[in-house]
């Protein structure tokens, strides 16, 4: 679920770095990032547990921005997990620092889950 653009408003440090140290999802919303630098835009989307998500899975979740199939830049991964036990409709926050600035329309953005 995109929850789109916004500017960031206080440094962050990254969250969900690994499968080794991922966000997990549970009865909470958790926060998975990459490093955040106050002023620069934030893409922020959101990952939800399906009723076909597996247990104990590690899933990178990757934001690609591009302007055309040749000009692409890749931000991320994060990484999310799963539990022992999989409720659909757990949902993780993936935030993403794009920079300073977006690139000039059109673009597209296309977000990956594997």
């Amino acid at each position: 679920m995109d929850h789109g653009y916004s500017k960031i408003s206080s440094t962050i440090p990254a969250a969900g770095t690994s499968c080794v140290s991922p966000v997990n999802y549970g009865a909470s919303p958790g926060v998975a990032n990459t490093p955040l630098t106050a002023g620069n835009i934030l893409f922020d989307a959101a990952a939800n547990t399906t009723a076909i998500s597996t247990v104990n899975t590690c899933y990178s979740v990757t934001l690609y921005v591009s302007t055309s199939v040749a000009n692409q830049t890749q931000y991320g991964p994060v990484y999310v997990a799963t539990g022992s036990t999989v409720t659909p409709g757990q949902m993780i926050d993936c935030r993403f620092d794009v920079g300073l600035a977006l690139p000039p329309s059109p673009y597209a953005f296309k977000i990956t889950v594997q």
